[in-house]
């Protein structure tokens, strides 16, 4: 009698764990659904650097991509933006 309660368990346990399998795998192969990407008017372009949408008359065009003209530092306020430099850091860096 006791014996056929552990097969009833073990055929039961190893049903669920087949169950769990399946359908842990079943949710891996399903493609995560990604929304459209946002539609940029046609008089507007992205900025390369931050992705900013900037119309194309103010845009910034170099080497066949666009900038918003903002620079890096400015964009995101960074605090030390107006702090004035010393005399050491006044020196222009050469032209690239």
């Amino acid at each position: 009698m006791m014996t056929t309660i552990y097969v009833i368990l073990g055929v039961l346990t190893g049903l669920l764990l087949v169950y769990l399998l399946l359908q842990r795998a079943i949710n891996r192969s399903v493609k995560k659904i990604t929304p459209p990407p946002k539609r940029i008017p046609d008089d507007s372009v992205q900025c390369f650097s931050c992705g900013m949408v900037v119309p194309i008359a103010k845009a910034l065009e170099k080497k066949g991509r666009y900038f918003c003209g903002v620079k890096r530092n400015d964009r995101n306020g960074n605090p030390v933006a107006g702090v004035e430099k010393s005399g050491a850091d006044e020196a222009d860096p050469p032209p690239r």
